[in-house]
């Protein structure tokens, strides 16, 4: 499955297709088409650290791809939510 440059694979190593298909199914329904904006947010924040000399740990990059980026994407639209991920990344202008 693919949302933008997202992509989620799901595999029973063939033991049990309809269970694969049924967890295909779920994840579907789960990750909805702003997954596809928030890869592509992500990736703009990354460029814009590294532009600035930044790097986050692992930690910091999970806990600002919280919630509130994927609600921002759909309540007020990429760009805010693009800001509002970089001020959680620590870059202060956007690039």
């Amino acid at each position: 499955m693919r949302r933008g440059d997202l992509t989620v694979a799901v595999s029973t190593g063939g033991t049990s297709p309809a269970l694969a298909r049924a967890i295909r199914e779920e994840l579907e329904r789960y990750l909805t088409a702003e997954y596809a904006t928030l890869a592509e947010i992500a990736a703009e924040a990354r460029r814009a650290m590294r532009a600035a000399g930044l790097v986050a740990d692992a930690r910091t990059w999970q806990r600002a791809l919280g919630p509130e980026v994927r609600r921002l994407i759909v309540e007020r639209g990429p760009e805010a939510a693009k800001r509002h991920l970089l001020e959680l990344l620590g870059v202060t202008s956007c690039a």
